[in-house]
């Protein structure tokens, strides 16, 4: 689900995936980048298996990233939906994205241990 979710992104969605392991939401690729567009300061890693850059948002950052795209009630309690589907403000800049993905997989290859979630 989450590589088809990518492959189909039109570039203007974010899809959170709630992970049980993280007890956080996910965002990979496109939703990631466009995540951290929205809110800076977030933590990027690269999922080996995935073969994409991804983020783990904490609760006071899914409040940031929702209240930035102009949701302005949460879910309550947020952990109840498996999945959300996010409409974002504007749309991608592919080149900076493949800047952004590219940085995040060769630091992950440079370091020798791949990161996967």
């Amino acid at each position: 689900m989450i590589t088809f979710n990518e492959i189909e992104n039109d570039g203007k969605t974010i899809h959170l995936y709630f992970s049980p392991s993280f007890k956080n939401y996910v965002a990979y690729g496109f939703s990631a980048f466009l995540a951290v567009e929205a809110i800076h300061g977030l933590n990027t890693q690269y999922d080996v298996d995935m073969q994409m850059p991804y983020i783990v948002l904490t609760g006071e950052q899914m409040s940031r990233l929702m209240l930035s795209l102009g949701y302005h009630k949460l879910p309550s309690p947020l952990e109840q939906y498996d999945y959300l589907h996010l409409e974002a403000r504007r749309g991608i800049d592919e080149g900076r994205y493949n800047e952004w993905a590219y940085f995040y997989r060769s630091r992950c290859m440079a370091e020798d241990k791949p990161a996967s979630v």
